[in-house]
């Protein structure tokens, strides 16, 4: 009898440790089974990323989608320029390629000797970037097809010539990430980024414009974007919120309170707008800023109906294009954390989309048939995502984490497909690195 009574009083505590048993088995299995696909053993090239198995494969790779169907109506060239990581070569490649019939065109590649792949926050906390996960965001192409390459996150901004040959790297040593865009005098400018320890340990990513010599590399603008809101008295927007936006999921150090995810250049002169000027995306703010460096000015601060958006690009002489994720960063207890936790529920909507903002009347619209687009082709990207206007009436988007890539016009779809084709060993999708789209080639 007072055996069983023993046994009765102590269910709860076997409970606890089944549960607890349980759980160290499946993280266990969870690691093992990353670890043992091919993909993923490929991927972890140095002990620096070891314990973040999971994380590289959510990052590079996707499972296919089996109800997706390439369709291909498209009559005329449209140049894709894309990087991928070649699993079988172990090595970076940044191609050119027609969509229209699949044609690489050009190919490029850069090696990881021609890398600094040294990512410390500071030198208590030293970090080093794998070749693997040097992945580039939106390479540009210039006319002698010689590539301006930022490798993200990292302190690789070069310009490679038509042979893979470096011409020079930006000797800024702040680390280069999101987008990269030329503006009116072919000036390169891009997201950059530091960090500070804060006194209670947080580590605080702080972003920076930057701006460099096409020809020769030299960093001709650099300021921060806390600088640049200080200096306009917007200090509401750097203290006014909760600050405590984590860009990693898995820990609690790194903190970003503005994101600045877009630099777009204004090529000409508008009404509400002149060359030389940026709109800046602000991704934790939910925020646009038209900004003037030549005066250090913010002319403008847009918010509105769109959530942690990314890539905003001139729409016509009055009117702006916002790609809006429709994204919530709201976590427990009112805490703000990056929306691709995925343990979290963040969509506000059923559907990414375009959202058009007009400075003349200060109101925001769809365009409805783009949005039906966007509707029946599922298209929900949590984080990234970026899109072009073409002529006649076409759209291109990347629906980045979906790994998929569309032409629309108003009346269907014109071209939809995998950015990377499916590998042959287990199918898995190559996320696309924030393609860039031609109609000619130079």
């Amino acid at each position: 009898m007072s055996r069983t009574r023993t046994i009765v009083r102590n269910i709860p505590v076997i409970i606890i440790l089944i549960f607890i048993g349980t759980i160290i088995g499946y993280k266990s299995h969870y690691l093992l089974d990353a670890y043992e696909h091919n993909s993923i053993k490929e991927l972890v090239v140095d002990g620096a990323y070891k314990t973040l198995i999971p994380r590289i494969q959510s990052k590079l790779f996707i499972e296919a989608d089996p109800d997706f169907k390439k369709i291909n109506k498209l009559q005329k060239e449209v140049y894709l320029l894309n990087n991928y990581w070649d699993r079988e070569l172990g090595k970076w490649f940044i191609e050119i390629r027609d969509l229209r019939d699949n044609t690489v065109i050009k190919q490029w590649h850069y090696l990881e000797d021609d890398l600094d792949l040294d990512v410390s926050y500071n030198k208590d906390n030293i970090k080093n970037l794998s070749y693997s996960s040097a992945r580039t965001l939106g390479s540009l192409l210039l006319g002698d097809y010689s590539l301006i390459v930022p490798i993200s996150f990292s302190k690789n901004l070069m310009r490679i010539d038509k042979d893979s040959n470096i011409i020079w790297k930006s000797k800024s040593n702040l680390l280069t990430h999101h987008s990269i865009n030329l503006d009116h005098q072919n000036n390169i400018w891009s997201c950059a980024n530091d960090y500070y320890t804060t006194p209670e340990g947080k580590i605080l990513m702080i972003d920076y414009l930057v701006k460099n010599d096409v020809v020769t590399g030299e960093v001709l603008f650099e300021k921060s974007l806390l600088s640049i809101l200080e200096e306009n008295e917007l200090h509401y927007i750097i203290h006014g919120y909760n600050n405590f936006v984590k860009i990693d999921p898995k820990t609690n150090d790194i903190v970003n309170s503005l994101y600045l995810n877009d630099i777009e250049p204004v090529l000409k002169d508008g009404k509400f707008w002149k060359k030389g000027d940026l709109l800046l995306s602000l991704r934790n703010r939910s925020m646009i800023l038209l900004y003037r460096p030549s005066s250090n000015k913010i002319l403008k601060i847009i918010q509105g109906r769109f959530i942690n958006q990314h890539d905003v690009d001139i729409f016509s002489e009055t009117q702006i294009a916002i790609y809006n994720n429709n994204t919530s960063s709201i976590y427990r207890k009112g805490m703000l954390r990056h929306a691709n936790n995925k343990n979290l529920n963040t969509r506000i909507n059923k559907q990414s989309e375009i959202v058009i903002y007009d400075f003349d009347t200060e109101s925001f619209f769809n365009i409805e048939n783009l949005d039906k687009h966007f509707q029946k082709q599922k298209i929900y990207n949590n984080t990234q995502g970026l899109y072009r206007f073409l002529s006649k009436g076409r759209v291109f988007v990347e629906a980045t984490t979906q790994g998929k890539i569309f032409i629309f016009n108003e009346k269907e779809v014109i071209y939809q497909g995998y950015c990377n084709q499916p590998h042959s060993k287990d199918q898995l999708i190559q996320l696309p690195n924030w393609s860039k789209i031609y109609e000619a080639l130079p």
